[in-house]
């Protein structure tokens, strides 16, 4: 910083005796400062020399800058996911956690925000006086634990917020102390915690209150922690879920497998209507969540009421298998195909609380931790715990994309460390899967849009950020990275992948990337999406790099990168199930009637879920994903629950008529109204109305 400051002076009494010159020659033959500081002290003098020796200067600045940045990238690896401008703009504003917050969401990827308590923001002009008083070196440093502010809890992405908590539940505030670095690691960490504790304090309570009772049960938070002697002010008090949408989620699939195994025991010893039992109370409990959905909710409830029908939706599909094949060993092949997850409860130890001083948080070992994990036929994985925001729609899973995710766990658990190949044709829904499975064992992923302008470095500084952070990395499309972007791909995770076989029991592993020393997770996992290209004439596809020879297409992943990496391959999803869920989860009854005809629709006309140009019929335009269906689905749900006495039938011919009527060519438009007749013959209403 002393160096740049004393170059930057320099120019500028250049500059100043150049603007005084009387000429351009003058001007261009240069001014050599004598006296820094004094523009009259100035004197002719080569002006090269001084230029090439201040360009020699900034740049030793800048290498040691990069070396500064790559430490505290190494400390802290989600560093590795920030551009220099954005890392260098958090570490000179450490001590003002109100600044560094604001690049937040590319950290901690799920969270959007903090929500402080106690210590008011900073003025504009606090942070200029603190920013003209300290250097970037002194506001970094800090050895000493300085408090910069406290934290009462963290807002995920949708406007969930999850308050702190100790090990009772009871709301405490997270300091935010040290370098920049170190607090925020607290709070990450904090946040697993807080999940874990969230967990467990769900188990506790779902068996004492009905389904519904327990998804909506509601906490007070009070945003400031109250000190000594203060009274709670009313108009502080705000009403959140009691347990983030994750746990309700697994904690919802935990009691749904217990339940087909306690039918299962009381089948085999002798209770004929055990299974007739659990069918008529799941069913029920999905009724009463149909009804939940189409109330008046907030956007946060309706997406957790919606999360829960996805996953009773599934659980009837197998409770029905169940009961078809009579199942009543847990160890036969049809019920250990089911990816079930187990819950271990703690284990009570008499022991005292603890505080970490790396991570300066605060860790009551008094009451231990549960044991999560997921298991299956070849599968045996630990639950993650990272936050995921329960705004986020839950993924459908049906049977077919069921086999599919289980495979794709299966080759997680025997290539941690390592690369997976997800294949598929366009449409085939292998980033929904991919989202799924990495939500299933909760953890985060970084998705990454491969462009040919993707710059080597910042691709090798994401991969490395991922490598030693733990999170799982999907290469969108590589085919499309250029050459130079991908030899650094296929070197880095070269080096990766030899050091990540040294891996034994959660051990750690270092390997040296971008002239630093990185210490590997153990649960790094790279996917790479690789889509099938059909060709109309029949041979190799073109602009695929990587393609098979022969044949009728091939997948767009490079040679060089597929080599690396275990494939597996994504089936046709099935349509009329997930339209049926998505449907049911907006709340329509008779959505497994429904589900079918949108399929056909869609497959016929494109662009009923797409914003296409007039279309004529056979032309070929157009195409449709789960990306675009779902806000779709969603504007149908809004419609659904805005005229409620409308009926479902008659609702979706409205919306598809309409879409149809002004997306096709006019020449067409009849014979789609005789094909809507024809599908929607059931429903009260003449398509050729308007």
């Amino acid at each position: 910083a002393a160096r740049y400051a004393a170059v930057y002076q320099e120019q500028k009494t250049s500059y100043i005796g150049m603007i005084q010159s009387t000429s351009a020659c003058s001007a261009c033959t240069g001014w050599q400062p004598l006296n820094l500081g004094k523009a009259e002290d100035a004197t002719q003098g080569d002006m090269v020399d001084t230029f090439e020796k201040h360009a020699t200067i900034l740049e030793k600045c800048q290498r040691d800058l990069k070396i500064y940045a790559d430490a505290k990238r190494c400390d802290f690896p989600r560093f590795f996911f920030l551009s220099n401008k954005e890392l260098l703009d958090i570490l000179s504003n450490g001590t003002d956690p109100h600044v560094v917050i604001r690049h937040l969401p590319k950290i901690m990827l799920e969270m959007e925000t903090l929500d402080f308590a106690a210590v008011p923001e900073p003025t504009q002009d606090s942070r200029q006086q603190k920013s003209s008083n300290a250097s970037l070196a002194s506001s970094t440093s800090g050895t000493v634990a300085q408090l910069h502010g406290t934290v009462s809890a963290f807002i995920g992405f949708g406007n969930e917020v999850v308050p702190f908590a100790d090990a009772s539940g009871v709301q405490e505030a997270l300091k935010l102390e040290g370098a920049v670095e170190m607090y925020l690691a607290a709070v990450l960490m904090s946040a697993e915690e807080l999940v874990h504790q969230s967990l467990d304090l769900s188990m506790e309570h779902f068996p004492l209150s009905t389904k519904l009772e327990w998804l909506m049960e509601k906490q007070k938070y009070l945003g400031t922690p109250l000190a000594p002697g203060e009274t709670v002010n009313p108009d502080s008090i705000q009403m959140v879920p009691k347990y983030c949408g994750q746990v309700s989620v697994f904690v919802a699939n935990i009691f749904n497998v217990r339940t087909c195994e306690e039918s299962m025991a009381s089948f085999d010893s002798g209770v004929s209507t055990a299974f007739e039992t659990m069918r008529e109370q799941h069913v029920f409990d999905l009724a009463e969540l149909v009804k939940l959905v189409r109330a008046n909710l907030s956007p946060l409830d309706r997406t957790r009421v919606g999360n829960e029908l996805v996953i009773d939706m599934y659980w009837r599909d197998a409770m029905a298998l169940i009961a078809k094949h009579s199942l009543v060993d847990t160890d036969s092949f049809t019920w250990q195909s089911f990816l079930k997850p187990e819950f271990i409860p703690p284990i009570i130890e008499d022991t005292a609380s603890v505080t970490s001083a790396v991570s300066m948080v605060k860790t009551d070992v008094s009451k231990p931790k549960s044991v999560v994990r997921l298991s299956a036929f070849g599968i045996k994985l630990d639950y993650g715990f990272m936050y995921q925001s329960g705004a986020q729609p839950l993924p459908v899973c049906t049977p077919s994309t069921d086999k599919t995710s289980l495979a794709l766990l299966r080759a997680i658990n025997g290539a941690e460390g390592s690369g997976v190949a997800v294949l598929g044709e366009s449409g085939h829904g292998k980033s929904t899967l991919i989202d799924f499975v990495c939500r299933t064992i909760g953890r985060h992923y970084f998705p990454l849009g491969c462009t040919s302008s993707l710059l080597p470095s910042t691709l090798e500084s994401i991969v490395t950020g991922c490598a030693s952070s733990g999170c799982m990395l999907i290469l969108n499309n590589p085919s499309a990275l250029s050459n130079s972007a991908l030899a650094v791909l296929s070197h880095t995770l070269s080096a990766i992948f030899a050091a990540a076989t040294s891996i034994i029991d959660d051990e750690q592993a270092s390997v040296t990337l971008m002239n630093s020393t990185v210490t590997l997770s153990p649960h790094f996992v790279c996917f790479a999406e690789g889509t099938y290209y059909r060709s109309p004439n029949g041979g190799q596809a073109h602009g695929a790099r990587g393609a098979f020879a022969g044949g009728c297409g091939g997948y767009g992943m490079p040679d060089m990168i597929r080599n690396r990496f275990r494939a597996v391959s994504v089936s046709p999803p099935d349509l009329d199930a997930i339209l049926s869920i998505q449907l049911m989860r907006e709340g329509f009854v008779n959505s497994e009637q429904l589900g079918p005809k949108l399929r056909v629709l869609i497959e016929a006309f494109p662009c009923v879920a797409t914003t296409t140009p007039p279309l004529t019929l056979g032309s070929g335009h157009g195409s449709w994903s789960m990306s675009t269906l779902t806000p779709f689905i969603s504007a149908l749900g809004l419609l659904k629950r805005t005229s409620p006495e409308v009926a479902e039938a008659r609702l979706l011919l409205e919306v598809i008529k309409g879409i149809l009527l002004c997306q096709l060519h006019e020449s067409d438009r009849q014979a789609a109204v005789m094909f809507l007749r024809d599908l929607f013959r059931f429903a009260k209403a003449d398509p050729e109305e308007d």
